[in-house]
């Protein structure tokens, strides 16, 4: 198998691709991007929708203001799931989120 680079997003962590779109975070932020098979390149950082955001505890927020600190600590989104009802499940450094479809902000599950 030949795997291949179809599309390099600097500033984000690509985390899932579902029914169209592909789903990244920065930081707190998970932002949505719809994608047609034939333009995988963003033109520019506005193409990207904000989809929600999770407000971590203070030393988390303090963390992701630094890039290496934010790596120390793993801030930020792991990895998001959708569900059949269309609940966002995101996974985050100690915590899981839900966003329920129509939603902006998540609420958290402290693990």
């Amino acid at each position: 198998m030949n795997i291949r680079l179809i599309g390099e997003y600097p500033g984000f962590r690509v985390l899932s691709w579902h029914e169209g779109y592909l789903y990244a975070s920065r930081s707190y932020r998970l932002y949505r991007l719809k994608v047609e098979s034939s333009k995988l390149k963003v033109e520019k950082a506005s193409d990207w929708e904000e989809v929600g955001f999770y407000r971590p505890d203070w030393l988390r927020r303090l963390a992701a203001k630094n890039r290496f600190s934010s790596r120390l600590l793993r801030s930020g989104f792991h990895a998001v799931c959708f569900l059949p009802t269309g609940r966002i499940v995101a996974i985050l450094a100690k915590a899981l989120a839900v966003l329920d479809p129509g939603e902006r902000v998540q609420d958290h599950l402290e693990s």
